[in-house]
């Protein structure tokens, strides 16, 4: 591991979702901006951005979705999924989810030239979001972005009920977005003073976790209501913490009888 201060992801596993194993155990290093995909029932599938540290070999250009994944929890892989023909340098926040027919999916935000070396949520100007879809051991960029608005990052997308959400991080704030008539339409209704979420399903319900302000602090999770909204914010954690107050970008899924729960820590 580096000596130096870096990101590291830590897991923790829950039978019942909601009281965690503490605390939690260190798994990778240098990945930040997490994502988790549960692929046909048997692979677990990490994804996240690589930090941008020449000095520990980590330098632009990107263009390539690099995962870690397990078929038990025990023992641990890594890939990397290339985007064919990416027209970007450095690819940022890349989000796995299952398509409706099955396939695999990925929205992410890109960046070049000057933006590359500059953290993201700092760029000026209109962020586009982009998916790709997986063909073979490669992803295909599609040729128009899916939703744009100044200072996006950390997307995450969700199909529930038939209707597609996008969440990601706005200067400091989630958004929410959902698709009407194939254009993402953003909700202005929705407001949440958190950060870097994430959707998932839970006892029937469609859930939407953030990490506190900064990484600092406990997550917070809400619920989609019957009217289209959404509850309000409630901690994430009924036990301990695992994570000890310093969660960011909370990642969940259920897997092999588990709840399965990854954070980016800073170490250093």
């Amino acid at each position: 591991a580096p000596t130096t201060p870096h990101w590291e992801t830590w897991i923790s596993t829950s039978v019942d979702g909601h009281n965690y194993d503490s605390p939690a155990t260190p798994l990778a290093h240098t990945y930040s901006s997490l994502d988790l995909m549960v692929w046909q029932d048997h692979v677990l599938i990490v994804s996240g951005s690589t930090e941008y540290n020449p000095d520990l070999g980590l330098d632009a250009p990107w263009e390539s979705i690099f995962v870690l994944y397990s078929l038990d929890l025990k023992t641990w892989g890594s890939g990397i999924w290339p985007i064919e023909d990416a027209e970007f340098e450095l690819l940022t926040d890349p989000a796995l989810h299952v398509a409706d027919d099955g396939g695999v999916q990925v929205v992410y935000y890109s960046r070049s030239g000057d933006s590359a070396i500059t953290p993201p949520d700092l760029v000026p100007g209109d962020h586009d979001i982009k998916m790709a879809d997986r063909s073979g051991d490669t992803f295909v960029e599609r040729s128009d972005r899916i939703y744009a608005d100044e200072y996006l990052v950390d997307p995450v997308y969700c199909s529930w009920d038939g209707v597609n959400h996008l969440f990601a991080t706005r200067d400091g704030h989630v958004t929410h977005a959902v698709q009407i008539d194939g254009q993402f339409v953003t909700d202005e209704s929705f407001e949440w003073d958190q950060q870097v979420p994430f959707c998932f399903d839970q006892d029937g319900q469609h859930k939407v976790i953030a990490q506190a302000g900064g990484g600092v602090g406990e997550p917070t999770v809400r619920t989609l209501q019957d009217d289209g909204s959404f509850s309000e914010p409630e901690p994430f954690f009924d036990g301990d913490d695992p994570f000890d107050g310093h969660c960011t970008s909370p990642v969940v899924g259920f897997f092999q009888d588990r709840w399965v729960m990854l954070c980016a820590v800073w170490v250093g």
